[in-house]
């Protein structure tokens, strides 16, 4: 019995000197064991697929919201540093909280969020003078006052597309869009151009009765010749709400041309309504001139043989003695328009003929001379051109 308990001793003994000695290295048995955390967060926003990695490795392929922790930890007391691998199509994704350094805890504060990439649609603006309201996609509503580059308001999706429409008129203006409308867009857009430019109006009319070339003009400018009876339309148009006054400049030889409805203020339209009527005029020789050859002259002086060849009956009468050599007096003309000296019927009529160069009797045989003032009323048409 007590042999056993001997042994029993002796063996606990042995157990204790062993388990109080080392390997042999001077260092204790036991030594403390590493530890490693996990690192981990919330991605919000996300509509695509998106690569996170950690440390530049570990990728994590990410399709949905929620929480997300990588596949591999890292060592206590080194760091992390999450990164944007791949982002997803049409998005642009964020990293807060994304580092750390001599960590000693799980990560779980890392936060990615994610939104559609956006861009901007704008342009320029030239000729504005009012107010004009664009939309774009309907909506969106830009005034402009000014000719300034333009940005509008609410960017567009990445992918998506625009189309820049005129929801108001400025004013008296008409404005067009060009490289207004796109698809796909992957980038600030800047090249959409608007030009306006103010609303004009043509100012026309129809014309009657011409048989020569009339010049009217519009507003004391703008000349249009015409020679024909047609419709017309002046050249220049004018400013919404501005006047026009259309006036003959040049009537017409023989005619006299009168306007209808030839002013008009504040148009806004296209004016078709000016009338100008064209009728022939009675002339100074066949008003003034001509009832003294037939009350003076053309009882000799007329039919198919009158005395001394010179007809004076109405419609042949200018023809035969305008430009036309006298028989009494060669060297000058029977009427020399604007040289009553040069006139060789003038001296008959007043007496002087023989002065003149010429011959025989004061004109006319019979009835009576002309009386001064008939005399006066042809040099007046002679030196006024003789015209028929």
């Amino acid at each position: 019995m007590i042999k056993k308990a001997s042994y029993f001793v002796f063996t606990l003994f042995i157990s204790f000197s062993l388990s109080g000695c080392g390997d042999g290295s001077g260092t204790g048995g036991g030594g403390n064991i590493a530890q490693s955390f996990t690192i981990s967060g919330t991605v919000s926003g996300l509509s695509g697929t998106l690569v996170l990695q950690n440390n530049g490795k570990d990728d994590l392929t990410l399709t949905g919201n929620g929480p997300f922790t990588f596949k591999t930890s890292i060592a206590q007391g080194t760091g992390f540093n999450v990164t944007v691998k791949t982002q997803p199509n049409g998005q642009t994704c964020t990293v807060s909280a994304g580092t750390g350094i001599n960590v000693s805890a799980i990560v779980t504060n890392i936060s990615v969020v994610c939104s559609a990439n956006t861009f901007t649609i704008g342009g320029t603006i030239t000729g504005l003078s009012g107010t004009l309201v664009l939309q774009n996609n309907g909506g969106d509503d830009l005034t402009l006052t000014t000719n300034a580059p333009f940005t509008f308001a609410i960017p567009i999706a990445q992918g998506s597309g625009y189309d820049i429409t005129i929801k108001t008129q400025p004013a008296k203006e008409t404005c067009t869009v060009s490289a207004g409308t796109g698809r796909n867009v992957n980038a600030n857009v800047t090249n959409v151009s608007v030009t306006c430019s103010i609303n004009t109006f043509t100012i026309g009319g129809t014309l009657s009765g011409l048989s020569g070339t009339l010049v009217l003009q519009n507003n004391g400018s703008d000349d249009l010749t015409l020679t024909n009876n047609n419709p017309f339309t002046f050249t220049t148009p004018i400013a919404q709400g501005a006047a026009y006054n259309v006036t003959v400049k040049t009537q017409p030889t023989g005619q006299e041309c009168t306007l209808s409805l030839g002013t008009g203020t504040n148009v806004n339209a296209n004016v078709t309504n000016v009338g100008v009527t064209c009728a022939n005029t009675v002339s100074f020789y066949e008003s003034q001139v001509q009832p003294i050859w037939n009350a003076k002259c053309t009882s000799c002086h007329t039919g198919n043989s009158p005395s001394g060849g010179q007809s004076l009956d109405p419609g042949v009468s200018h023809g035969n003695i305008v430009n036309v050599k006298s028989g009494g007096s060669p060297a000058m003309n029977r009427i020399t328009p604007n040289d009553v000296a040069n006139s060789y019927l003038l001296h008959k009529l007043k007496g002087t003929q023989v002065a003149a160069g010429g011959g025989g009797s004061r004109m006319p045989l019979s009835g009576g001379f002309l009386s001064a003032s008939q005399i006066a009323t042809i040099e007046e048409w002679v030196n006024a051109g003789a015209l028929k």
